[in-house]
């Protein structure tokens, strides 16, 4: 299994995506989605709207970015090992957050 990218978010977690995950749980459902190797990649690195703690996942971590153009955020699922390695599950367009979804960085103040 080779890796499509490998990249860093900025909590300086490394993140791999491979071309099992995005070949089977990608492009299998959104084969449009061709091309958006890059704009996946910059979610994690830049996320628009911060880290998120999946609402129904603990080891999972959600990154979302603006889609260039759209009014619409690239929502890009990482699951994370006991190593803290990251691993792209899936990626969708989607218009908002998840209910229950609890925003983990940058730490919100209280």
């Amino acid at each position: 299994m080779s890796n499509l990218f490998e990249t860093t978010d900025p909590r300086s977690r490394q993140v791999i995506c491979t071309e099992t995950a995005w070949n089977n749980h990608i492009l299998r459902n959104r084969p449009w989605m061709i091309g958006w190797e890059e704009d996946i990649r910059r979610a994690i690195e830049e996320p628009y709207m911060g880290i998120y703690q999946d609402a129904d996942f603990e080891d999972r971590n959600i990154y979302y970015r603006l889609h260039k153009g759209k009014d619409r955020y690239i929502k890009v699922v990482v699951a994370f090992d006991e190593n803290g390695l990251g691993e792209v599950v899936t990626a969708f367009p989607t218009d908002t957050p998840k209910s229950g979804e609890k925003l983990i960085w940058p730490e919100s103040n209280p």
